[in-house]
């Protein structure tokens, strides 16, 4: 069976150690290192991904000059842990700051590709404000609804249009309050800001083969993404406190809160004493669908 490998901070000797390790399990079952006053008599939550999904499709195969295909899924992605590439740690534009990414000089929007993010680092991350411990819910990638429709027609002089539809729900987003600990919190657990728009995309493909001589061909593509242009946006920003980029009089202390008993985020924010605490940007659409994108080539088949 799969085990997620995650570096987490563990008490060990009396001391603060940071395990690669399958939390909770083993010595990364807990306890944690103490970075508030919670007790430390709970278990370290172990990981929890899983998806469930229903698909229906119908294929119609090439007869008549045309062919088709339509599928749809209903789906269930839940749980508290996003995965390798982790969707809980999004840095949109807006923020200034990127995550590095393999052989590329830039960064990218995502945290890709690792195995030690912050899900399992702190105590303040293990709770949400209300003293619940493992905030569990449908996690950041979760689409409930996909359809795709996909279909193709050669008209009599040999000229051949496709045309691709997708069609599916937005995704989940969960407001973040960020510690002192460079802790994002999900204070009122999983999906409290509601979804993203519906997500479309209509592609279009037109292609024309002329023949040159024998088996020889010239094929002539169009290939437009996005035809309708529709920049629907993906991400929608969700730090209630100024944590990306981090300013540090804007984070809230919870070196002295029983996090099993919860807390008032807001006032720990109007506490910190800081006027611009509070970032302007939250809930404000963020990432967004690209635009309109096409692409002509020229093929010479033999």
């Amino acid at each position: 069976m799969p085990r997620t490998i995650e570096d987490l901070s563990v008490l060990l000797s009396g001391s603060e150690n940071y395990l690669i390790a399958n939390p909770g399990e083993g010595a990364a079952a807990g306890p944690q290192f103490p970075s508030t006053v919670t007790p430390n008599i709970y278990d370290i939550p172990k990981p929890k991904r899983q998806y469930d999904a229903l698909e229906i499709g119908f294929n119609r195969r090439f007869s008549k000059n045309w062919f088709g295909s339509v599928n749809y899924v209903l789906s269930r992605l839940y749980g508290n842990y996003a995965g390798t590439a982790n969707s809980d740690e999004i840095r949109t534009p807006t923020t200034g700051i990127s995550s590095p990414s393999a052989q590329q000089q830039t960064g990218v929007v995502s945290r890709e590709g690792v195995n030690s993010a912050r899900s399992w680092d702190t105590q303040e991350m293990m709770w949400d404000s209300h003293g619940g411990l493992d905030p569990r819910g449908r996690l950041a990638t979760d689409r409930p609804h996909q359809l795709k429709v996909y279909g193709a027609y050669t008209m009599p002089f040999g000229t051949q249009v496709g045309a691709f539809q997708y069609v599916a729900s937005g995704t989940p987003i969960s407001t973040y309050v960020w510690s002192t600990n460079s802790a994002y919190i999900f204070v009122n657990g999983r999906g409290d800001m509601g979804r993203t728009p519906t997500l479309s995309r209509t592609d279009l493909l037109v292609a024309h083969e002329l023949h040159v001589a024998g088996n020889k061909r010239m094929r002539f593509e169009l290939n437009v993404l996005n035809l309708f242009n529709q920049k629907t946006a993906t991400h929608i920003f969700n730090n209630l406190n100024r944590g990306q980029p981090a300013r540090s009089s804007a984070l809230i202390n919870l070196s002295g809160v029983d996090l099993s008993k919860g807390y008032d985020y807001n006032a720990l924010i109007r506490s910190t004493g800081d006027p611009l605490a509070y970032d302007p940007r939250y809930g404000m659409e963020d990432l967004f669908q690209a635009g309109t994108q096409g692409q002509f080539s020229v093929k010479f088949l033999f």
